[in-house]
């Protein structure tokens, strides 16, 4: 099948007759596999698969990380047909300079890849993209090439680099830069590498314009111009919108008023309000295709054919979701919490204007999604925390970026190994204090970079004042024991027995003990050990002098996995569902008296139902009554139910 097609000689046939030279030939062969070769795309599938085998040992690609669920995958670029985009990541310790020598090498490779089985890059369709972003000294972040002055890393330095490709038989050629707020039609998109749809709206609005002046100009009946309307101008129009990353604001804009001229080639008066022209047709209305709905039935489309999968896109949306989750500080899906209190406080992206439509149409999402369990008995997020107490809008987006680069999830997480106090140093940057000198990260969660301003550290320190009392900051409510494990990296521990106390480093582990002239809370140090002790209990040291620390609080045994059975019993009855019946519920103490009361043959349950229709005729009542004799201890409960249907027989049934 090659061999003919590589010798093929072409020739040109017009009115005038066929030319008697050719093109081609045995001579000067022509590779490729010709268009509609039912054998083409296997083929292109065989060589991309080899050659992005090859970019993978070689190196090359982005690794993208799911920050709580610890997945990865390495990424090369994304291929289709002649259209490619390479990836190159950049490492946590990588500079400019770094990545886009790792850049101009994947290029290189993948371009003499190309040349060895018989394709070549065109350099005058080549762009080069870097994502990198610099803080605006407002707390936010910004794209490097879109600020308006240069700093000494910032857009002088990209300036300075340049991306060539390698070319059969020449010298590599130069390509052009493509900044991050400019666009290039790719995959039939014009998608902009900052995630603005602005270009590819004004590609929408001009083809509507286009096919409006048509209409115009033709004489089409209104029922052709519907069904133009429906299966040709739409059915192109919806081609990329489930990549569309905008949001509802600029969705809403997106059109224009391109649809509006249009009203009159479908019969429609154009004086009808807005609200009457996307009403479905049973309603009244003139069913034209609004781009917010569509924009959302793409989006949801893509999102559940993908999420849950083991593939590059499916782990791909889990970090995306993980990362927006751990940006916003919660411990479950972030589509299960309010849009307009919460979203403000991530970044713009795909997932998180996914949300936004989810939020405000009223889109429930039954995702099969893995929470974060509460590490200790009373503890919470801290962002939750802080919602419950009032804060809102700037001043919650200033504690939310401290509080990702403190790397702290929940309120234990900056508290003291007792639970009960928030520690000092947390007040103010961690890697400033020891826990900085003894690690990189604190947290077993992987943060993204944040970088407060000053009154973003002041608006910390009042919210943390508010969260305890006293000049100690002692927990308005206390934390309990430890009940499932904790995303904190714990440092310092003591060993209860051999009174040794350690501060584990991240490549070394100091051992302390107690010297017999000093207090028993006062350790020493001893030595150094690559190992730690095992039954250690955290703690948490204060420095002292000349080697010493001192015991400032000691904890409960850390937890390694999810403890059964921890929640408590009121818990326990609200997670088997209906949640009403057990409002009213009186507990004065813990339950286990009911087990002992069971074994002693001391328990007495009673329950009953009751309606009185004289007294309250559309409402059913119950009750009931566990009761220990021998100890007295009580356990009740009562409910009930309005409803137009009450009579006895409902209330024995409640």
């Amino acid at each position: 099948m090659l061999r003919p097609l590589h010798f093929m000689e072409f020739y040109l046939r017009t009115g005038f007759g066929q030319s008697a030279s050719f093109c081609g030939g045995a001579t000067e062969g022509k590779h490729g596999l010709s268009q509609g070769n039912g054998a083409a795309p296997a083929t292109w599938q065989q060589i991309s698969t080899l050659m992005i085998n090859a970019q993978h040992r070689q190196g090359h690609g982005v690794k993208i990380y799911t920050p709580i669920s610890r997945q990865s995958i390495q990424q090369v670029g994304i291929l289709y047909v002649d259209d490619t985009n390479l990836l190159e990541g950049l490492g946590e310790k990588d500079d400019v300079p770094t990545v886009a020598d790792k850049g101009q090498k994947g290029i290189t490779n993948w371009g003499d890849k190309l040349i060895a089985v018989g394709g070549a890059l065109n350099p005058d369709k080549c762009k080069w993209t870097l994502h990198h972003m610099e803080s605006d000294g407002k707390g936010s972040w910004v794209y490097t090439d879109q600020t308006t002055g240069n700093s000494d890393d910032g857009e002088g330095e990209l300036e300075e680099l340049t991306f060539t490709v390698p070319r059969v038989n020449a010298e590599a050629a130069q390509i052009d830069r493509l900044r991050t707020n400019e666009a290039v039609e790719n995959l039939g998109l014009y998608a902009r590498p900052d995630g603005s749809s602005e270009r590819h709206f004004e590609e929408i609005r001009e083809k509507i314009t286009t096919w409006t002046s048509h209409i115009q100009n033709g004489v089409l009946p209104t029922r052709s111009v519907w069904m133009s309307y429906t299966h040709q101008l739409w059915a192109g129009l919806r081609y990329g919108l489930g990549a569309c990353s905008a949001s509802m604001t600029a969705l809403s804009k997106g059109l224009g008023s391109a649809d509006y001229y249009l009203l009159s080639n479908l019969g429609v008066v154009r004086s009808i309000t807005r609200e009457w022209r996307y009403l479905p047709a049973s309603f009244g209305g003139m069913e034209l295709f609004d781009l917010t709905t569509e924009t959302t039935a793409a989006t949801l489309n893509s999102f559940l054919q993908h999420y849950g999968s083991n593939t590059n896109i499916g782990i791909t949306l889990l970090a995306a979701l993980e990362y927006l989750q751990l940006e916003i500080g919660v411990d479950d899906c972030p589509f299960h919490y309010d849009f307009d209190t919460w979203g403000h406080l991530a970044t713009d992206s795909w997932v998180k204007a996914l949300w936004e439509k989810v939020d405000k149409l009223g889109i429930t999402l039954l995702l099969e999604y893995t929470s974060i369990p509460i590490p200790r008995e009373n503890d919470n997020t801290i962002m939750s925390a802080m919602v419950t107490m009032g804060y809102r809008g700037k001043e919650l987006k200033s504690i939310n970026r401290v509080r990702i680069a403190q790397e702290a999830l929940f309120v234990s997480d900056i508290t003291t190994a007792n639970g009960k106090y928030i520690e000092a140093h947390l007040q103010s940057w961690w890697v400033e204090s020891l826990e900085g000198d003894m690690g990189e990260h604190r947290s077993k969660l992987q943060f993204s970079r944040e970088d407060p301003t000053a009154a973003d550290w002041k608006i910390w320190k009042k919210a943390l004042q508010r969260l305890t009392s006293g000049p100690n900051l002692l927990l308005n409510n206390p934390l309990g024991k430890w009940r499932a494990p904790s995303p904190r990296i714990w440092r310092q521990f003591y060993h209860p027995e051999l009174n040794i106390g350690e501060l584990r480093y991240d490549d070394r582990t100091l051992h302390f003990e107690n010297h017999p002239d000093d207090r028993a809370h006062i350790l020493t140090y001893a030595r150094v050990s690559d190992t730690a002790l095992p039954e250690t209990i955290p703690v948490t040291f204060e420095d002292e002098y000349e080697n010493k620390i001192k015991i400032k609080s000691r904890g409960p045994k850390l937890v390694e996995s999810i403890q059964q059975n921890t929640s408590s019993f009121l818990e326990l009855l609200k997670s088997k569902g209906g949640e009403w019946m057990w409002k009213e519920l009186i507990m004065e103490d813990d339950p286990d008296w009911i087990v002992e009361a069971l074994e002693r043959g001391s328990l007495h349950c009673v329950t009953d139902g009751s309606h009185n229709p004289k007294l309250a005729p559309h409402i059913s009542g119950a009750a009931w009554v566990l009761r220990c004799s021998h100890s007295n201890n009580e356990l009740k409960e009562n409910f009930s139910e309005q409803s137009s249907m009450a009579d006895s027989y409902r209330a024995e049934q409640l």
